[in-house]
Order: structure tokens, then sequence, then C-alpha cells
């Protein structure tokens, strides 16, 4: 499963020298990669968009992904930022917005919360889970909740602002698993760790890699958990999400 993620991003990376791409470009793709990128499954899931509803919003230039797949069969590739959108995608329309205000909304976003998307992530302080990479990001979206709660414009810039706001606050408490949350704290991601693979929270134990062990049956529960030194719990988080990212 980790060698399959993998090889979707170095497949378009040999693709791209194929379609005439210069160095310089596939130096900035293998950029993305290090600092994170995510397959249409992985966006799907994270989000609660159906693969078809991402496929549609795609070809209508709501969610384009950085690098779409070049032949049929392969998976597009979003970045960080793409996948965070995907699911303000989904939350806004859910809240009342008009589809067709959607692009604009999200552009909004990007040019009055700037780094919002980094501050979607879980860091480890003191042991325990908190949210938030940049400070700027986090600082934006509180700005953005001030002005929400003391907003006087009235009408629909007001409802607007208080729109964005309640969405990205909820992106804030779902953490960066998004429709997955339920798998923390046991499971996490960070664009910067390990190319946005999914990972055991405090460790750089990719859940693919415990998954596909249990899956081939090479060792049982315990086994696994003694191998790694983590307990037989975390093993099990770990099967059950890449089930969950898999469905």
């Amino acid at each position: 499963m980790i060698a399959g993620r993998r090889r979707e991003t170095a497949r378009y990376c040999v693709r791209m020298g194929d379609h005439g791409v210069d160095t310089a470009q596939a130096a900035e793709l293998n950029e993305l990669f290090r600092e994170g990128c995510a397959s249409t499954r992985m966006v799907s899931a994270f989000s609660g968009v159906s693969r078809a509803r991402l496929g549609r919003r795609r070809r209508d230039g709501i969610l384009p992904p950085t690098y779409p797949a070049m032949q049929p069969g392969e998976s597009q590739i979003y970045t960080w930022l793409e996948c965070c959108k995907a699911r303000a995608a989904a939350k806004l329309p859910a809240r009342g917005l008009p589809l067709r205000e959607l692009s604009a909304v999200l552009a909004r976003i990007d040019a009055e919360v700037p780094q919002w998307e980094r501050a979607m992530v879980l860091l480890i302080k003191d042991g325990r889970l908190v949210p938030g990479d940049s400070a700027a990001g986090s600082e934006a979206i509180a700005a953005l909740r001030m002005q929400a709660a003391h907003c006087s414009v009235g009408g629909r810039a007001e409802d607007e602002t208080k729109l964005i706001a309640a969405v990205l606050a909820e992106l804030l408490d779902e953490g960066p698993l998004g429709e997955l949350s339920r798998h923390s704290p046991h499971i996490t991601i960070h664009p910067l760790w390990l190319a946005n693979e999914p990972v055991l929270t405090g460790t750089r134990l990719e859940t693919a890699l415990l998954a596909a062990m249990r899956a081939k049956g090479f060792q049982s529960v315990r086994e696994v958990a003694e191998r790694y030194k983590i307990t037989v719990e975390q093993v099990q988080s770990a099967v059950e999400f890449e089930k969950a990212l898999a469905a």
C-alpha cells in the first residue's frame, strides 16, 4: 500500500519527463512530494466527498488538482492546501452556500486567511496533540472568528463572513483527518512528515505498513505491537484506519 501510494507520485515524475517537462518543473513536483500530497482516494476520505463528485468539481474548475492524472486509471495528485479546500468545499454548501458561489468563497478564504491550511494539522506539545503548524494561519482564523462575532455590516457580507468562520472552526476541531477524525488521537497526518502519509501519532510508523503486515498474515496484532514497541490498540487503530481510507 505504501509503495503503491508513492509510486503514484513517482510515476507522475517520470511521465512529466515524457511530456517534455523540464528539470525545474520536475524538481518542483519532487518538492511537492516532500511537502505533502494526497491522492483522490485520500482527499475523498478526509472530505467526505465521493470521488465522482471530486471529479465533477475538478471538471468544473472548482477543485482542480495541481497535478492531474496523465492517463486513465491514475490518481489525481492534490496538495495539502487543495485537500483542505476539498474539506471546506464539502461543508460550505451543506451550510447553505450556493454552489455557484463556491469558487469565489474559497478564493476569499485564501486571500483573507493566509496560511489557513497550515493551521489544520496537529502537533505534539507537552505530550498533547494541539492544533496549528503556523502561527500566522491560526491567528488569521482567530481574527476572522472575532470579526464574525462582532460583524455589523449586515446582509449578505456578514452572513458570508460568519459562514466562513464557522466552517474553518469546524475544520480546526476535526483536525487533519477530517471525516476520519474518529481515528484520532492514535493516527495523524502532516504534509511535512513522510510525504503526507498517515502515521501513528508520535512515531514515524505508517498506518499502511502496519495494516499490510496484518493483511498478509505475517504476524499477529500482538507480535506487530511487540516488534515496533507500540500497543495492540495502536496496531488495531492503524488497521481500522486503513480500512476506512480504502472504503
